[in-house]
């Protein structure tokens, strides 16, 4: 019986540490997308300087890496899966050996009746956390496809923006990059006023706000063009 005990208590500790490592990666992954984010958008002024073919590459090159990191999170949930599937095998195995040892011990059955119900609710929230789990799965494929249907999507523009380069398209992305630089120095000018001292935390987070804003606004102009110079094409 008390050999039973320890296992069992090994194996609910070994079922709580992949649960815990499942949660810690899980946030990780959170955090690293957040990171990357952040990265982009403070790199979003210097890319739409370097021009629109550089632009759509670097973010090409980072929905791949992205969508890698989703793919070897997929694999390793696979992994802990089957972990979670031999765990179970185990924990039925020892809860068959449980009841045979409860057939010949001399316990009353008022501790057997215990005894069962606290296994059956420890399988109940096992079954929950599973499910969870399973939630949890399905929101990250959802997110996986809907970034690889984002990145079929914009190889698609660029392949059609490679195809298309003709003097009138560049005319015009040239006049839409120049509003959007005049628009940036415009906020620039209104969020600092020449006769106002700023402390640098102020400064940094006037600046925050502007590119995040013109970010935004530049993004949605480009998308804009972008259908514009599609339905031309065709």
């Amino acid at each position: 019986m008390l050999a039973y005990q320890e296992e069992n208590f090994r194996l609910r500790a070994e079922l709580a540490a992949k649960d815990d490592k499942l949660t810690k990666e899980k946030a990780k992954l959170q955090e690293d997308m957040q990171k990357q984010y952040e990265a982009m958008k403070r790199q979003a002024e210097d890319e739409v300087r370097q021009g629109l073919m550089d632009s759509i590459d670097k973010m090409a090159t980072e929905n791949a890496t992205l969508m890698a990191q989703v793919a070897e999170y997929n694999a390793q949930k696979k992994q802990w899966a089957l972990e979670r599937d031999m765990m179970n095998k185990r924990l039925s195995q020892a809860q068959s050996q449980q009841v045979q040892l409860q057939d010949n011990s001399v316990k009353s059955q008022s501790a057997q009746n215990s005894r069962v119900q606290e296994l059956l609710a420890r399988l109940e929230q096992v079954e929950a956390e599973s499910k969870g789990m399973r939630q949890q799965a399905d929101g990250f494929r959802s997110k996986a496809q809907h970034l690889e249907e984002l990145l079929v999507s914009k190889e698609h523009e660029m392949a059609q923006l490679q195809t298309t380069k003709n003097e009138s398209e560049y005319a015009a992305l040239s006049g839409l990059f120049k509003e959007f630089m005049n628009d940036i120095y415009f906020h620039f000018q209104d969020a600092f006023d020449e006769d106002t001292e700023f402390t640098g935390k102020e400064i940094v987070m006037a600046i925050r706000k502007i590119l995040k804003q013109n970010t935004m606004d530049i993004l949605a102009k480009l998308e804009e063009f972008y259908q514009q110079q599609v339905q031309h094409r065709q």
